[in-house]
């Protein structure tokens, strides 16, 4: 596959939407009516899939809308925030040893810059990867949560791990949504033979 594509539709050129002016963006960007999909492995060899639809609210507002969740996410000056708890999720700037308090409570720091992400979804470069240390309930090992952030994608690898199990997303697809017709049919005329 070639380097920075990706497989799926894509949005269609001159497609304009409100950006926040943040260099974070680049890294996180809540692009209206994308989708996205991860394919879920776990060290125990369970699979599955996750899919998430954007939904932006504005200029630097968006929100990812999970199953029956969402998450609402804000641009600031330095960074990309939770909305609900003002938690940083990227944060300026996007140099190695840059750190934040994260959002599972441990400190999150920029481990690499100038990454490769190779995911179902293509080979990605120019990506950031950041790490967590989470603290984990008592008599439980500290989470490690590692993420890959990439150009114009976003979120392309979460990794979870307490030492003894491990879980994956992996970026299978991104891009528009596919409409094909109100009863899942699209129907065409074409011409008698």
């Amino acid at each position: 596959m070639a380097e920075g594509t990706l497989v799926g539709p894509r949005f269609p050129a001159g497609a304009q939407q409100a950006l926040s002016g943040t260099p974070c963006e680049r890294f996180f960007p809540l692009v209206d009516d994308a989708v996205y999909r991860y394919m879920i492995s776990g060290s125990a060899g369970e699979t599955g899939v996750v899919v998430a639809r954007v939904r932006r609210e504005g200029a630097l507002v968006g929100e990812l809308r999970l199953g029956a969740g969402s998450r609402r996410f804000a641009y600031r000056p330095d960074g990309v925030v939770l909305a609900q708890t003002g938690t940083y999720v990227l944060r300026e700037p996007l140099v190695v040893g840059r750190a934040w308090q994260g959002e599972h409570g441990g400190q999150a720091r920029i481990v690499e810059v100038g990454v490769t992400a190779t995911v179902p979804a293509g080979q990605l470069s120019g990506c950031i990867r950041t790490a967590e240390m989470a603290e984990g309930r008592p008599g439980e090992e500290p989470m490690r949560y590692v993420s890959t952030y990439c150009p114009e994608v976003g979120l392309t690898v979460l990794e979870a791990s307490d030492g003894e199990h491990h879980e994956k997303a992996e970026l299978s697809s991104y891009g528009p949504p596919v409409d094909i017709g109100p009863d899942g049919v699209s129907r065409i005329q074409a011409p008698p033979p």
